[in-house]
């Protein structure tokens, strides 16, 4: 549906801005006639008509509206629990169960980001994630990596973003094997 909308507001602005500039760059051809004992037919250039005044007018609107929603979709993520993205493939009973397990584990900040991913689904946007906790976003960064290098959260890059995910229960014990092996 989103992309059915945006759709139309890219259709109805290009069109818009198509309208008004053939408007402007060609304006209707206003004629005078003259009749003194004879007739004479001037053509008056760069004189707008009435209609194409409504037709600027209205398509300038037009242009207008459709640019601001286009904007405006494109930085919000447009409404509501939009940019909480749910990660519904593959969240197993299982996977539910360990995280929660998790949950148990961890105290503080590191259990109340885990509990927001669980309520998300699997995964959030980090800048959601800072205003849902209300944390400055250098504390969230500073335990999300503690939680990266546990295995159990995964930061992942989406455009100027980041998308935080919980990992399953094999990814969470594969990286706690290689920290386990690994020399510190």
């Amino acid at each position: 549906m989103r992309r059915y909308r945006e759709y139309v507001l890219y259709v109805l602005f290009f069109i818009s801005v198509l309208v008004l500039a053939l408007k402007l760059i060609a304006p209707s051809k206003v004629y005078l006639v003259m009749s003194d004992g004879g007739v004479k037919v001037y053509e008056v250039p760069h004189l707008y008509t009435l209609q194409d005044v409504i037709a600027v007018a209205i398509s300038s609107s037009l242009a207008t509206a459709s640019g601001i929603l286009l904007i405006l979709s494109k930085e919000s993520g447009k409404g509501e629990g939009k940019d909480v993205v749910m990660s519904g493939d593959g969240v197993t009973e299982d996977t539910i169960r360990y995280w929660e397990t998790l949950k148990s584990e961890l105290e503080g900040l590191e259990r109340r980001i885990v509990e927001e991913l669980i309520r998300a689904g699997g995964s959030m946007y980090q800048s959601n994630l800072v205003e849902v906790l209300g944390v400055p976003k250098s504390t969230l960064s500073t335990s999300l990596a503690k939680l990266e290098s546990r295995g159990i959260v995964l930061r992942v890059r989406k455009g100027l973003r980041n998308l935080v995910v919980l990992t399953s229960p094999s990814k969470a014990r594969v990286t706690e094997v290689r920290n386990k092996d690994s020399p510190t």
